[in-house]
Protein backbone atom coordinates (compact mmCIF):
# COMPACT_ATOMS: atom_id res chain seq x y z
CA UNK A 1 0.00 0.00 0.00
CA UNK A 2 1.56 3.15 -1.04
CA UNK A 3 2.06 6.14 1.69
CA UNK A 4 -0.88 8.32 0.68
CA UNK A 5 -3.34 5.65 -0.55
CA UNK A 6 -5.26 6.31 2.68
CA UNK A 7 -5.83 9.95 3.18
CA UNK A 8 -8.34 10.76 5.99
CA UNK A 9 -8.13 8.93 9.18
CA UNK A 10 -10.54 9.61 12.06
CA UNK A 11 -10.12 9.52 16.51
CA UNK A 12 -12.60 9.83 18.93
CA UNK A 13 -12.19 11.25 22.56
CA UNK A 14 -15.21 12.34 25.05
CA UNK A 15 -13.94 15.96 26.15
CA UNK A 16 -13.70 16.91 30.01
CA UNK A 17 -16.97 17.90 32.25
CA UNK A 18 -19.03 14.44 30.36
CA UNK A 19 -20.87 12.47 32.88
CA UNK A 20 -22.65 8.72 32.36
CA UNK A 21 -25.96 10.92 31.30
CA UNK A 22 -24.58 13.14 28.78
CA UNK A 23 -21.08 14.10 27.10
CA UNK A 24 -19.05 15.37 24.35
CA UNK A 25 -17.26 13.63 21.80
CA UNK A 26 -14.36 15.49 19.51
CA UNK A 27 -13.73 13.42 16.27
CA UNK A 28 -10.42 14.28 15.17
CA UNK A 29 -10.13 13.94 11.52
CA UNK A 30 -6.71 14.01 9.80
CA UNK A 31 -6.28 14.42 5.86
CA UNK A 32 -2.85 12.28 5.74
CA UNK A 33 -3.32 12.95 1.51
CA UNK A 34 -1.64 14.80 -1.42
CA UNK A 35 -5.09 16.31 -1.98
CA UNK A 36 -8.44 18.29 -0.34
CA UNK A 37 -11.20 16.41 1.14
CA UNK A 38 -14.20 18.58 0.12
CA UNK A 39 -17.47 18.03 2.23
CA UNK A 40 -17.73 14.61 3.22
CA UNK A 41 -20.40 12.77 4.23
CA UNK A 42 -19.02 11.56 7.90
CA UNK A 43 -20.82 8.34 9.68
CA UNK A 44 -19.96 6.46 12.81
CA UNK A 45 -21.52 3.72 14.79
CA UNK A 46 -22.76 5.05 18.78
CA UNK A 47 -23.94 1.66 21.59
CA UNK A 48 -27.61 1.13 21.92
CA UNK A 49 -29.56 3.63 24.13
CA UNK A 50 -26.87 6.79 22.57
CA UNK A 51 -28.05 9.26 21.02
CA UNK A 52 -26.48 12.47 19.03
CA UNK A 53 -28.43 15.48 20.58
CA UNK A 54 -26.53 18.73 19.27
CA UNK A 55 -23.81 19.20 16.62
CA UNK A 56 -22.16 22.59 14.92
CA UNK A 57 -23.47 21.08 11.58
CA UNK A 58 -26.10 18.52 10.22
CA UNK A 59 -26.56 15.37 12.13
CA UNK A 60 -28.90 12.67 11.86
CA UNK A 61 -29.20 9.30 13.64
CA UNK A 62 -30.60 6.19 11.88
CA UNK A 63 -30.15 3.30 15.42
CA UNK A 64 -26.82 2.91 15.99
CA UNK A 65 -25.31 4.92 12.60
CA UNK A 66 -24.94 8.86 13.29
CA UNK A 67 -24.20 10.48 10.53
CA UNK A 68 -22.72 14.10 9.81
CA UNK A 69 -21.42 16.75 7.83
CA UNK A 70 -18.90 19.37 8.74
CA UNK A 71 -20.41 22.69 8.80
CA UNK A 72 -20.52 24.74 5.39
CA UNK A 73 -17.84 27.70 6.40
CA UNK A 74 -15.09 24.56 7.66
CA UNK A 75 -16.43 22.02 4.93
CA UNK A 76 -12.66 21.42 3.23
CA UNK A 77 -10.22 19.11 5.15
CA UNK A 78 -7.16 20.26 3.24
CA UNK A 79 -4.39 18.06 1.97
CA UNK A 80 -1.70 17.61 4.95
CA UNK A 81 -4.39 19.21 7.60
CA UNK A 82 -6.42 18.45 10.96
CA UNK A 83 -10.44 19.20 10.98
CA UNK A 84 -12.50 18.50 14.38
CA UNK A 85 -16.19 17.41 14.54
CA UNK A 86 -18.01 17.66 17.77
CA UNK A 87 -20.82 16.30 18.64
CA UNK A 88 -22.90 16.00 21.86
CA UNK A 89 -24.32 12.90 23.29
CA UNK A 90 -27.33 11.94 25.48
CA UNK A 91 -25.86 8.76 27.26
CA UNK A 92 -28.22 5.73 28.97
CA UNK A 93 -26.45 6.09 32.40
CA UNK A 94 -26.08 3.31 35.15
CA UNK A 95 -22.53 2.23 35.87
CA UNK A 96 -20.68 2.65 32.70
CA UNK A 97 -18.59 5.64 32.05
CA UNK A 98 -18.43 7.67 28.61
CA UNK A 99 -15.54 5.94 27.57
CA UNK A 100 -16.76 2.28 26.94
CA UNK A 101 -19.62 3.84 25.04
CA UNK A 102 -17.21 6.00 22.46
CA UNK A 103 -18.21 6.31 18.82
CA UNK A 104 -16.34 3.71 16.47
CA UNK A 105 -16.58 1.94 13.07
CA UNK A 106 -15.81 5.77 10.61
CA UNK A 107 -16.64 6.43 7.34
CA UNK A 108 -16.29 9.02 4.82
CA UNK A 109 -18.65 8.78 2.21
CA UNK A 110 -19.03 4.90 2.81
CA UNK A 111 -15.11 4.41 3.16
CA UNK A 112 -12.98 3.39 6.64
CA UNK A 113 -11.49 5.75 8.08
CA UNK A 114 -10.44 4.12 11.34
CA UNK A 115 -6.74 3.90 11.89
CA UNK A 116 -5.50 0.68 11.39
CA UNK A 117 -4.45 -1.51 14.52
CA UNK A 118 -0.93 -2.98 13.30
CA UNK A 119 1.91 -2.25 15.95
CA UNK A 120 4.39 -2.63 13.35
CA UNK A 121 6.42 0.66 12.97
CA UNK A 122 7.87 1.91 9.71
CA UNK A 123 10.88 1.99 8.73
CA UNK A 124 13.56 4.81 9.30
CA UNK A 125 13.68 7.57 6.91
CA UNK A 126 17.35 8.15 5.02
CA UNK A 127 19.34 9.74 3.26
CA UNK A 128 18.53 12.92 5.10
CA UNK A 129 19.77 16.48 3.39
CA UNK A 130 19.80 19.92 3.27
CA UNK A 131 18.73 21.87 0.15
CA UNK A 132 18.24 25.65 -0.44
CA UNK A 133 18.51 28.10 2.25
CA UNK A 134 17.09 31.54 2.62
CA UNK A 135 17.55 33.76 5.61
CA UNK A 136 14.24 32.27 7.54
CA UNK A 137 14.25 28.81 6.28
CA UNK A 138 15.50 25.73 5.33
CA UNK A 139 14.03 23.18 2.28
CA UNK A 140 15.30 19.48 3.69
CA UNK A 141 14.25 16.21 1.57
CA UNK A 142 15.14 12.31 2.48
CA UNK A 143 14.15 9.11 0.89
CA UNK A 144 10.44 7.82 1.90
CA UNK A 145 10.37 5.80 4.88
CA UNK A 146 8.70 2.50 4.13
CA UNK A 147 5.50 0.47 6.25
CA UNK A 148 3.51 -2.68 6.46
CA UNK A 149 0.48 -1.15 6.01
CA UNK A 150 0.81 2.61 5.41
CA UNK A 151 3.03 5.63 6.08
CA UNK A 152 0.84 8.51 7.17
CA UNK A 153 3.52 10.99 7.92
CA UNK A 154 6.79 12.37 8.91
CA UNK A 155 7.77 14.26 12.31
CA UNK A 156 10.51 16.82 11.92
CA UNK A 157 12.32 17.60 15.15
CA UNK A 158 14.97 20.65 14.81
CA UNK A 159 16.69 22.73 17.02
CA UNK A 160 19.73 25.56 17.31
CA UNK A 161 21.13 25.93 20.55
CA UNK A 162 18.44 25.59 23.92
CA UNK A 163 15.52 25.93 21.44
CA UNK A 164 13.54 22.63 19.70
CA UNK A 165 10.64 22.84 17.91
CA UNK A 166 8.75 20.00 15.79
CA UNK A 167 6.76 19.80 12.86
CA UNK A 168 4.67 17.48 10.51
CA UNK A 169 4.40 16.50 6.93
CA UNK A 170 2.96 13.64 5.04
CA UNK A 171 5.41 14.23 2.14
CA UNK A 172 9.36 13.18 2.49
CA UNK A 173 10.30 16.72 2.38
CA UNK A 174 9.97 19.74 4.24
CA UNK A 175 10.21 23.59 4.39
CA UNK A 176 11.38 25.05 7.69
CA UNK A 177 9.99 28.24 8.31
CA UNK A 178 10.37 31.12 10.63
CA UNK A 179 13.45 30.78 11.27
CA UNK A 180 16.66 32.90 12.92
CA UNK A 181 19.17 34.29 10.18
CA UNK A 182 23.16 32.91 10.20
CA UNK A 183 22.22 29.91 13.06
CA UNK A 184 23.16 26.55 12.07
CA UNK A 185 19.80 24.10 12.79
CA UNK A 186 20.39 20.80 13.66
CA UNK A 187 17.64 18.10 11.97
CA UNK A 188 16.46 14.92 12.44
CA UNK A 189 13.12 13.37 11.18
CA UNK A 190 10.94 10.11 12.04
CA UNK A 191 8.62 8.00 10.00
CA UNK A 192 4.28 7.28 11.49
CA UNK A 193 1.80 4.94 10.82
CA UNK A 194 -2.12 5.35 10.99
CA UNK A 195 -1.56 3.82 14.27
CA UNK A 196 0.57 6.40 15.63
CA UNK A 197 3.47 4.16 15.77
CA UNK A 198 7.12 5.46 15.36
CA UNK A 199 10.33 4.76 13.66
CA UNK A 200 13.69 5.32 14.92
CA UNK A 201 15.11 8.72 14.00
CA UNK A 202 17.29 9.44 11.38
CA UNK A 203 20.54 10.41 11.67
CA UNK A 204 21.33 14.09 12.31
CA UNK A 205 22.07 16.70 9.41
CA UNK A 206 22.75 20.15 10.16
CA UNK A 207 21.86 22.95 7.90
CA UNK A 208 22.94 26.81 7.98
CA UNK A 209 20.40 29.72 7.06
CA UNK A 210 21.78 32.46 5.20
CA UNK A 211 22.86 36.00 7.01
CA UNK A 212 19.99 38.30 6.57
CA UNK A 213 19.15 40.14 3.22
CA UNK A 214 21.17 43.24 3.12
CA UNK A 215 19.31 46.74 3.38
CA UNK A 216 17.98 47.90 -0.51
CA UNK A 217 17.76 51.02 0.69
CA UNK A 218 15.54 53.63 1.06
CA UNK A 219 12.40 54.24 -1.48
CA UNK A 220 13.41 56.34 -4.37
CA UNK A 221 9.68 57.02 -5.96
CA UNK A 222 8.87 59.57 -3.60
CA UNK A 223 5.39 60.87 -5.70
CA UNK A 224 3.30 57.59 -6.72
CA UNK A 225 -0.42 57.35 -7.42
CA UNK A 226 -2.26 54.52 -7.36
CA UNK A 227 -4.13 53.15 -10.50
CA UNK A 228 -6.43 50.28 -10.60
CA UNK A 229 -4.84 48.51 -14.07
CA UNK A 230 -8.06 46.54 -14.10
CA UNK A 231 -10.39 49.58 -14.34
CA UNK A 232 -12.82 49.92 -17.58
CA UNK A 233 -11.67 50.89 -19.62
CA UNK A 234 -8.04 50.11 -18.83
CA UNK A 235 -6.38 53.36 -17.73
CA UNK A 236 -3.12 54.52 -19.25
CA UNK A 237 -0.67 55.54 -17.57
CA UNK A 238 1.32 57.19 -19.43
CA UNK A 239 -1.80 58.98 -20.29
CA UNK A 240 -2.37 59.64 -16.41
CA UNK A 241 1.24 60.93 -16.14
CA UNK A 242 1.29 63.76 -19.13
CA UNK A 243 -1.99 65.29 -17.59
CA UNK A 244 -0.91 65.30 -13.58
CA UNK A 245 2.89 65.37 -13.72
CA UNK A 246 3.49 62.38 -11.18
CA UNK A 247 6.57 60.07 -12.40
CA UNK A 248 5.80 57.11 -10.45
CA UNK A 249 2.52 55.13 -10.42
CA UNK A 250 1.83 51.67 -8.28
CA UNK A 251 -0.03 49.76 -10.89
CA UNK A 252 -2.30 47.06 -9.50
CA UNK A 253 -3.37 44.32 -8.80
CA UNK A 254 -1.72 41.27 -9.73
CA UNK A 255 -3.31 38.19 -7.44
CA UNK A 256 -4.02 34.63 -7.75
CA UNK A 257 -6.37 33.59 -10.74
CA UNK A 258 -9.66 32.42 -10.94
CA UNK A 259 -10.48 28.77 -10.46
CA UNK A 260 -7.50 27.70 -8.16
CA UNK A 261 -4.93 29.34 -10.63
CA UNK A 262 -1.70 29.15 -8.91
CA UNK A 263 -0.24 31.72 -10.78
CA UNK A 264 0.31 35.61 -10.37
CA UNK A 265 -2.64 36.92 -12.94
CA UNK A 266 -3.76 40.08 -14.60
CA UNK A 267 -7.87 39.33 -13.45
CA UNK A 268 -9.36 41.12 -16.21
CA UNK A 269 -13.07 39.54 -16.83
CA UNK A 270 -15.46 38.03 -15.22
CA UNK A 271 -14.12 34.46 -14.85
CA UNK A 272 -16.56 33.14 -17.02
CA UNK A 273 -14.36 32.45 -20.07
CA UNK A 274 -12.25 33.79 -22.22
CA UNK A 275 -8.80 35.09 -21.69
CA UNK A 276 -10.17 36.31 -18.14
CA UNK A 277 -6.89 35.52 -15.85
CA UNK A 278 -3.52 36.59 -17.88
CA UNK A 279 -0.16 35.00 -16.05
CA UNK A 280 1.81 37.62 -15.82
CA UNK A 281 4.37 35.73 -16.19
CA UNK A 282 4.24 35.87 -19.85
CA UNK A 283 1.46 38.06 -20.73
CA UNK A 284 2.10 41.58 -22.60
CA UNK A 285 -0.55 43.44 -20.92
CA UNK A 286 -0.08 46.52 -20.32
CA UNK A 287 3.74 46.68 -21.13
CA UNK A 288 3.45 49.18 -23.97
CA UNK A 289 1.70 51.56 -21.74
CA UNK A 290 4.73 50.66 -19.01
CA UNK A 291 7.33 51.63 -21.85
CA UNK A 292 6.02 54.48 -23.22
CA UNK A 293 5.67 55.73 -19.03
CA UNK A 294 9.12 54.62 -18.23
CA UNK A 295 10.91 56.00 -21.36
CA UNK A 296 9.50 59.39 -20.53
CA UNK A 297 10.94 59.36 -17.18
CA UNK A 298 8.33 57.69 -15.05
CA UNK A 299 8.86 54.37 -12.19
CA UNK A 300 5.95 51.79 -12.64
CA UNK A 301 5.78 49.70 -9.31
CA UNK A 302 3.50 46.74 -9.72
CA UNK A 303 1.73 45.94 -7.07
CA UNK A 304 0.04 42.64 -5.88
CA UNK A 305 -3.14 42.00 -3.68
CA UNK A 306 -4.89 45.28 -3.37
CA UNK A 307 -7.88 44.87 -5.56
CA UNK A 308 -8.07 40.87 -5.15
CA UNK A 309 -6.69 38.14 -3.42
CA UNK A 310 -2.67 37.40 -3.14
CA UNK A 311 -0.92 34.45 -4.12
CA UNK A 312 0.10 33.30 -0.99
CA UNK A 313 -3.81 31.93 -0.17
CA UNK A 314 -3.66 29.34 -2.50
CA UNK A 315 0.49 28.72 -3.32
CA UNK A 316 1.64 26.56 -0.42
CA UNK A 317 4.95 25.71 -2.04
CA UNK A 318 7.55 28.40 -1.47
CA UNK A 319 9.65 27.70 -4.13
CA UNK A 320 6.88 28.00 -6.60
CA UNK A 321 6.12 31.30 -4.75
CA UNK A 322 9.90 32.76 -5.33
CA UNK A 323 9.19 31.97 -9.06
CA UNK A 324 6.17 33.38 -9.47
CA UNK A 325 7.47 36.75 -7.97
CA UNK A 326 10.72 35.97 -10.19
CA UNK A 327 9.10 35.39 -13.34
CA UNK A 328 6.96 39.30 -12.77
CA UNK A 329 10.18 40.68 -12.58
CA UNK A 330 11.70 39.14 -15.20
CA UNK A 331 8.84 39.48 -17.87
CA UNK A 332 8.16 43.39 -16.84
CA UNK A 333 11.56 43.99 -16.13
CA UNK A 334 10.40 46.35 -13.09
CA UNK A 335 13.03 46.79 -10.07
CA UNK A 336 10.10 47.69 -7.47
CA UNK A 337 7.16 45.64 -5.74
CA UNK A 338 4.56 46.94 -4.09
CA UNK A 339 2.10 44.43 -1.31
CA UNK A 340 -1.13 46.20 -0.67
CA UNK A 341 -2.67 43.59 2.06
CA UNK A 342 -5.86 44.60 3.77
CA UNK A 343 -7.66 41.27 4.13
CA UNK A 344 -7.23 37.20 4.21
CA UNK A 345 -3.63 37.31 4.22
CA UNK A 346 -3.09 39.90 7.27
CA UNK A 347 -5.17 36.71 9.21
CA UNK A 348 -3.32 34.09 7.70
CA UNK A 349 -0.71 32.98 9.47
CA UNK A 350 0.62 30.51 7.02
CA UNK A 351 0.32 32.53 4.41
CA UNK A 352 2.31 35.03 6.10
CA UNK A 353 4.99 32.65 6.87
CA UNK A 354 4.96 31.63 2.51
CA UNK A 355 5.50 35.23 1.70
CA UNK A 356 8.30 36.04 4.34
CA UNK A 357 10.21 33.31 2.97
CA UNK A 358 9.47 33.73 -0.58
CA UNK A 359 10.47 37.58 -0.31
CA UNK A 360 13.68 36.94 1.35
CA UNK A 361 15.02 34.65 -1.28
CA UNK A 362 13.71 37.29 -3.81
CA UNK A 363 15.52 40.09 -1.83
CA UNK A 364 19.04 38.05 -2.22
CA UNK A 365 18.50 37.02 -5.54
CA UNK A 366 18.02 41.27 -6.99
CA UNK A 367 19.91 43.45 -5.31
CA UNK A 368 18.49 46.68 -6.69
CA UNK A 369 14.55 45.47 -5.46
CA UNK A 370 13.16 47.38 -3.76
CA UNK A 371 9.52 46.48 -1.85
CA UNK A 372 6.60 48.25 -0.45
CA UNK A 373 3.52 47.54 1.93
CA UNK A 374 0.35 49.19 1.52
CA UNK A 375 -1.39 48.30 4.79
CA UNK A 376 -4.49 49.83 6.94
CA UNK A 377 -3.83 53.04 8.88
CA UNK A 378 -6.03 54.40 11.22
CA UNK A 379 -5.80 57.74 13.21
CA UNK A 380 -8.45 57.25 16.24
CA UNK A 381 -6.89 58.28 18.95
CA UNK A 382 -9.88 56.18 21.09
CA UNK A 383 -9.44 53.10 18.95
CA UNK A 384 -5.97 52.59 16.63
CA UNK A 385 -3.06 54.97 16.15
CA UNK A 386 -1.45 54.19 13.16
CA UNK A 387 -1.15 50.26 11.20
CA UNK A 388 -3.99 47.33 12.60
CA UNK A 389 -2.26 45.04 14.90
CA UNK A 390 -2.19 42.43 12.18
CA UNK A 391 -0.66 44.59 9.52
CA UNK A 392 2.08 45.39 12.80
CA UNK A 393 2.71 41.15 13.37
CA UNK A 394 3.64 41.02 9.85
CA UNK A 395 6.35 43.48 9.92
CA UNK A 396 7.28 41.86 12.80
CA UNK A 397 7.66 38.85 10.48
CA UNK A 398 9.55 40.62 8.13
CA UNK A 399 12.04 41.75 10.58
CA UNK A 400 12.82 38.66 12.61
CA UNK A 401 14.23 37.49 8.71
CA UNK A 402 15.78 40.52 8.51
CA UNK A 403 14.11 42.01 5.88
CA UNK A 404 14.00 46.05 5.72
CA UNK A 405 10.99 47.10 2.93
CA UNK A 406 12.60 50.61 1.50
CA UNK A 407 8.89 51.65 2.16
CA UNK A 408 5.42 51.20 4.10
CA UNK A 409 2.76 53.13 2.67
CA UNK A 410 -0.10 54.16 5.00
CA UNK A 411 -3.70 53.68 3.47
CA UNK A 412 -5.07 56.47 5.06
CA UNK A 413 -9.16 56.08 4.57
CA UNK A 414 -12.17 54.91 6.83
CA UNK A 415 -10.90 56.22 9.58
CA UNK A 416 -13.10 54.92 13.24
CA UNK A 417 -15.54 56.70 14.81
CA UNK A 418 -13.43 58.39 17.46
CA UNK A 419 -11.03 60.08 14.45
CA UNK A 420 -10.59 63.46 13.92
CA UNK A 421 -13.48 65.54 11.88
CA UNK A 422 -10.75 66.82 9.94
CA UNK A 423 -9.45 63.88 7.92
CA UNK A 424 -5.80 65.51 7.59
CA UNK A 425 -6.32 65.73 11.25
CA UNK A 426 -6.77 61.86 11.40
CA UNK A 427 -4.15 61.41 8.83
CA UNK A 428 -1.48 62.95 10.51
CA UNK A 429 -2.31 60.40 13.25
CA UNK A 430 -1.79 57.70 12.05
CA UNK A 431 1.38 58.72 10.44
CA UNK A 432 2.39 59.32 13.97
CA UNK A 433 1.36 56.06 15.13
CA UNK A 434 2.80 54.07 12.41
CA UNK A 435 6.22 56.19 13.24
CA UNK A 436 5.69 54.89 16.77
CA UNK A 437 5.32 51.15 15.31
CA UNK A 438 8.06 51.35 12.96
CA UNK A 439 10.71 52.40 15.34
CA UNK A 440 9.41 49.60 17.64
CA UNK A 441 9.89 46.99 14.99
CA UNK A 442 12.82 48.03 13.48
CA UNK A 443 14.68 49.57 16.45
CA UNK A 444 18.04 49.95 14.46
CA UNK A 445 16.62 52.82 12.00
CA UNK A 446 16.73 56.40 13.26
CA UNK A 447 14.21 58.83 13.35
CA UNK A 448 14.91 60.36 9.98
CA UNK A 449 15.18 56.75 8.94
CA UNK A 450 11.61 55.81 10.08
CA UNK A 451 9.76 58.96 8.05
CA UNK A 452 11.66 58.16 4.99
CA UNK A 453 10.43 54.81 5.12
CA UNK A 454 6.48 55.81 5.91
CA UNK A 455 4.43 56.79 2.83
CA UNK A 456 0.96 58.50 2.90
CA UNK A 457 -2.19 56.88 0.93
CA UNK A 458 -5.32 58.81 1.17
CA UNK A 459 -7.96 58.24 -0.33
CA UNK A 460 -9.34 60.58 -2.75
CA UNK A 461 -12.82 62.12 -1.29
CA UNK A 462 -15.78 60.73 -0.36
CA UNK A 463 -14.53 57.80 1.93
CA UNK A 464 -15.87 54.80 2.25
CA UNK A 465 -17.20 56.01 5.76
CA UNK A 466 -18.75 59.58 4.19
CA UNK A 467 -15.81 61.45 5.87
CA UNK A 468 -14.38 63.18 2.72
CA UNK A 469 -10.61 63.65 2.16
CA UNK A 470 -10.84 67.33 0.02
CA UNK A 471 -7.94 69.39 -1.92
CA UNK A 472 -6.85 71.11 0.72
CA UNK A 473 -6.69 67.66 3.12
CA UNK A 474 -4.29 67.23 0.05
CA UNK A 475 -2.19 70.11 0.09
CA UNK A 476 -1.90 70.17 4.25
CA UNK A 477 -0.46 66.34 3.89
CA UNK A 478 2.24 67.34 1.29
CA UNK A 479 3.10 70.28 3.31
CA UNK A 480 3.47 67.45 6.61
CA UNK A 481 5.18 65.17 4.00
CA UNK A 482 8.09 67.86 2.94
CA UNK A 483 8.14 68.56 7.21
CA UNK A 484 9.10 65.18 7.89
CA UNK A 485 10.68 64.25 4.17
CA UNK A 486 8.53 61.03 3.90
CA UNK A 487 9.37 58.24 1.42
CA UNK A 488 6.24 58.40 -1.19
CA UNK A 489 3.25 60.61 -1.01
CA UNK A 490 0.67 58.83 -3.04
CA UNK A 491 -3.26 58.51 -3.16
CA UNK A 492 -5.95 56.41 -3.71
CA UNK A 493 -6.68 56.52 -6.81
CA UNK A 494 -5.80 57.84 -10.15
CA UNK A 495 -8.54 56.81 -11.77
CA UNK A 496 -11.00 58.49 -9.48
CA UNK A 497 -9.36 61.78 -9.88
CA UNK A 498 -9.42 61.29 -13.76
CA UNK A 499 -12.77 61.28 -13.50
CA UNK A 500 -13.89 62.66 -10.64
CA UNK A 501 -17.66 63.00 -11.39
CA UNK A 502 -18.44 59.24 -12.45
CA UNK A 503 -21.27 57.89 -10.60
CA UNK A 504 -19.88 55.14 -8.49
CA UNK A 505 -16.05 55.48 -8.70
CA UNK A 506 -15.36 59.35 -8.55
CA UNK A 507 -14.49 61.35 -5.78
CA UNK A 508 -17.26 62.61 -5.33
CA UNK A 509 -16.01 66.59 -4.55
CA UNK A 510 -15.60 69.72 -6.92
CA UNK A 511 -12.36 69.33 -8.84
CA UNK A 512 -10.83 69.76 -12.16
CA UNK A 513 -9.45 65.84 -13.26
CA UNK A 514 -6.15 65.06 -12.01
CA UNK A 515 -6.47 67.84 -8.92
CA UNK A 516 -5.43 65.53 -6.31
CA UNK A 517 -2.70 64.17 -8.06
CA UNK A 518 -1.33 67.26 -9.07
CA UNK A 519 -0.63 67.79 -5.99
CA UNK A 520 1.56 65.12 -5.41
CA UNK A 521 3.63 65.49 -8.51
CA UNK A 522 4.76 69.19 -6.37
CA UNK A 523 6.19 66.69 -3.53
CA UNK A 524 10.05 67.02 -3.17
CA UNK A 525 11.72 65.10 0.44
Amino acid sequence: MSANQISLVAKAQWLPGGNQWYSTCRVTLTNYGDTDVVNPTISFRVPNGVTASSYSGEVSQDGNTVTALLPSYQNTIAAGTVQELTVGFNLRGGDSTPPAWLPDTFTANGASIDPSQDKEAPTTPLNLRVGSASAASLALDWDAAGDNTAVAGYEVAYSAGDSAFTVRTVRPSVVLYQLTPATEYTVRVRAFDYSDNFSDQSEAVTGTTTAAPADHGDWDVPRAAVVNYLDDPIPQIAAYAKESGVDGFLVGSVTRGFGGTKKPCWVTGSGDGGDASQDATVSDFGKADFTAFTEAGGTVVLSFGGFGEPLEIIETDVPSLTASYQGVLDNYQVSHLDFSFDGALLYDNDAQTRHVAAIGRLLQDNPTLKLSYTLPADGDPTGLLGLTGESVRLLQRLAAAGIQPALINGALMGFGPGAPAGVFEASKNALNGMFTQLQAVWPDWDSAKVWRRIGACPMFGRNFNDKVFTLENMRQLAAFATERSIGCLSGWTANRDADPGAMAQGTGVDQQPFDFTKIIATYQK
